[in-house]
């Protein structure tokens, strides 16, 4: 009952937030969880409450849907309340498995978007890119074994998404990135000789206030970096002026490209927000028509960045003011009516501009540190990052998808009027 209740949050556009906490080594997948909640909760409450005697061993407490944090530090009881909760036996396909249904909604025509919000080392990039990200390795392997999808509207797939056996399973550490990869190759590779793929990639970095192209670094070695310039196409979509986009055409293609766009700007990920986007297009010559959807996969900037440098003193402002923006978008769309929604505060939210409101699909991932690396001030940290956090369960993206229902309701009429054909007029 439960996932079927997330999923018609989905549905109906509110946007989700997820809580992971960090595994103690975030490197190993780790299984059977004892703490319950190796699985997503719906509707999971986090309460802080006093701990006695300042004891932080029972710091995180589990019963159900309900994660109790006792603060040894304060006299205070806090309770927050997000859609979803992963503990610290949690895995990558635990994650995968909440993440799964956003990344089919690329093909009703939705912009996408996972944000990963966090202290520095909570685990935002492995959670995203998997050990690739991190540093480590990609097992990029081509997917195996199709199942049967269907794109709606677009004719119908030889399977079923849940029915895909992909090859990312085999990795166990292995991120979003590449399990979204795999199952968009995998439909792809599905697709019928009237149906023509694209799937273009692009990575900006909002860094110091100033926008850099990811992609054209690591093209032939560009180090080049002309004016870029937030813009939206027609349907409302952002692009930025004068940056690649580079078409991929494997898994391991579009892993690699990624790979090496994080180490570009590896020195500076601290204070640096990231925006993997993957625009995938299916044109469609049977019935003379298209539909395109968006990822954005977001890294945002380390939350902690109070202590830091005097040489990163002016990236750290900005990370502060940029993050306070997206608190005010957030608010602004928690309101709705006719507030007006201050995305050209800053850079960041310009960019993310397509992913909260309107036409898109929004989760919030929010890992924070397990109990044994709990100290006073990362704990402080961690009550920053839920209430910031919090503020996202009450966004409702309004969506305004006419264009896509209008399209879907003549492809509907079209597969009515074919059926009536082949039935001899039938009426």
């Amino acid at each position: 009952t439960s996932e079927i209740i997330r999923k018609i949050a989905i549905v109906q556009g509110k946007a989700q937030v997820l809580v992971r906490i960090k595994p103690p080594n975030v490197g190993r997948e780790r299984g059977n969880s004892k703490d319950g909640l190796s699985r997503a909760h719906s509707r999971a409450r986090l309460s802080i409450t006093p701990a006695p005697s300042g004891d932080v061993s029972k710091l995180i407490q589990v019963t159900d849907n309900t994660l109790d944090v006792q603060d040894p530090y304060s006299s205070r009881p806090l309770s927050f309340e997000f859609n979803a909760v992963l503990g610290t036996q949690s895995t990558q396909k635990d994650v995968w498995n909440t993440v799964e249904p956003y990344i089919q909604s690329i093909f009703d025509g939705y912009n996408v978007c996972i944000a990963a919000y966090g202290p520095f080392g909570a685990g935002k990039t492995y959670t995203l890119f998997g050990a690739s990200g991190s540093g480590g390795g990609a097992s990029a392997a081509p997917p195996t074994t199709p199942g049967l999808l269907s794109v709606p509207g677009m004719g119908n797939f030889q399977g079923n998404a849940s029915g895909y056996n992909l090859k990312h399973m085999a990795d166990a550490s292995n991120g979003i990135l590449q399990r979204a990869a795999e199952l968009l190759f995998e439909i792809k590779k599905d697709a019928l000789r009237h149906q023509q793929w694209t799937i273009e990639l692009g990575a900006i970095e909002v860094y110091n206030d100033k926008l850099v192209d990811l992609m054209r670094s690591i093209k032939q070695g560009d180090s080049s970096q002309p004016k870029l310039i937030i813009k939206k196409d027609p349907n409302g979509v952002v692009v930025v002026e004068n940056a690649i986009s580079l078409a991929v055409d494997s898994v391991q293609d579009l892993v690699s490209k990624v790979s090496a766009a994080l180490s570009v700007g590896k020195a500076r990920a601290r204070f640096a927000h990231t925006i993997i986007s993957l625009k995938v297009t299916l044109v469609d010559t049977m019935v003379d028509d298209s539909i395109s959807g968006k990822l954005s996969l977001v890294k945002l900037a380390s939350c902690d960045v109070s202590n830091a440098s005097s040489a990163n003193q002016q990236a750290a402002r900005f990370v502060t003011q940029s993050l306070s923006a997206l608190g005010n978008v957030a608010a602004a769309l928690a309101r709705g009516g006719q507030t007006r929604v201050p995305y050209r505060d800053s850079k960041l939210t310009l960019l993310m501009s397509d992913s909260l409101g309107g036409n898109a699909r929004t989760l919030m991932l929010v890992p924070i540190a397990a109990p044994s690396t709990t100290t006073p001030e990362a704990l402080d940290e961690t009550l920053s990052v839920l209430r910031f956090a919090e503020r996202f369960t009450r966004v409702h993206n309004r969506t305004t998808k006419a264009g896509i229902e209008g399209r879907a309701t003549k492809r509907v009429k079209e597969s009515i009027m074919k059926f009536r054909q082949e039935l001899g007029g039938f009426d």
